[in-house]
């Protein structure tokens, strides 16, 4: 015969609602959590964490300090684009059109809480493997579009087909899940490549 009863628990510091359950039988207390936990969303792929952490520590070093989440989106951006026009993907995920800009969900996810303030979290580039060709372009990415704030990163996307064409006829000031295509990226950056010969 078991009995249960739902009481208030101090842990950690904090008030927690716990299940109590006593079994006679057994002459046992066993302890459940009523605390749900937090559905995790999609993981950010091996590509993109390496490539993110990579283009921070190169941020770190030529400008002294950490790019912002909005800044780091973009630069992300650049280095998909130029790259994909070069025939290599170096990351998954697809960007989407949001309202500043183009987006990784899962990277915004995972910088949401710095705001426009600098990532201060603490990054390691040791275990990072990466091709030294897409070492050498994400470093060409950071050396051309770095100096730029987030800010004037995300107005510069704002002119780019790729960001306009997803976003169609949706205003600026709205909000957008639309996807900007792999594809879209790899036409316009080959254009722009051509172009800059």
């Amino acid at each position: 015969m078991t009995r249960s009863v739902d009481v208030l628990g101090l842990c950690c510091g904090c008030l927690s609602s716990y299940t109590v359950r006593y079994s006679v039988v057994r002459e046992k207390f066993t302890v459940f959590s009523n605390i749900k936990t937090k559905e995790k969303g999609p993981s950010m792929s091996p590509q993109l964490d390496a490539i993110h952490r990579l283009i921070i520590t190169l941020h770190r070093e030529r400008f002294g300090e950490s790019p912002s989440p909005m800044k780091l989106q973009k630069l992300c951006y650049y280095a998909q684009g130029y790259l994909l026009a070069q025939g290599t993907e170096i990351f998954p995920e697809d960007f989407q059109a949001w309202q500043h800009g183009p987006v990784v969900p899962v990277l915004y996810q995972r910088f949401k809480n710095y705001g426009w303030r600098s990532i201060a979290d603490e990054i390691s580039v040791d275990d990072v493997s990466l091709d030294d060709d897409v070492r050498q372009e994400v470093s060409d990415i950071v050396d051309a579009y770095g100096r730029y704030d987030g800010a004037a990163l995300s107005t510069m996307t704002h002119r780019e087909a790729p960001w306009m064409d997803a976003r169609g006829d949706i205003p600026e000031s709205h909000g957008s899940t639309a996807l900007i295509s792999k594809d879209a990226l790899r036409m316009y950056f080959s254009a722009k490549l051509a172009a800059n010969g």
